[in-house]
């Protein structure tokens, strides 16, 4: 694999999340040159693989990882943004919202005034 791409869908085992992510990256990937499944009839592990002519995909479902899960040499971002609002895939690599990012702005800054009040105690005590 030149370039790997790796994808958690939802972080627990589940077979019809799993059924959707193959539909739509079945539905939306061009150039599709080979598609096998294969299942584990002993732990419930499902596996699309998916051969396209820029690369491969495999798309798992297991009970071991607890976790519906994508690894691709090809960079699929577009397609599973699709998910973001309407069901469970987050991307790591969204755009927060001015609020989300004020959210998070806010709580880093408590904590660091926290830490600080910390650190001047101890300071105090030595």
């Amino acid at each position: 694999m030149e370039n790997f791409y790796d994808y958690t869908i939802t972080k627990n085992y589940n077979k019809e999340i799993f059924a959707k992510t193959v539909e739509l990256l079945m539905k939306n990937l061009k150039n599709i040159e080979e598609s096998e499944y294969d299942e584990d009839m002993y732990d419930e592990s499902q596996f699309q693989y998916i051969k396209t002519s820029n690369g491969e995909i495999k798309i798992g479902n297991s009970v071991m990882n607890d976790a519906v899960w994508v690894q691709s040499e090809v960079d699929i971002e577009d397609i599973l943004t699709e998910w973001e609002d309407k069901t469970f895939y987050e991307s790591d690599n969204r755009k927060l919202t001015f609020e989300e990012g004020s959210k998070i702005l806010q709580k880093a800054e408590e904590a660091a005034k926290r830490f600080r009040e910390y650190l001047n105690q101890k300071k105090n005590c030595i």
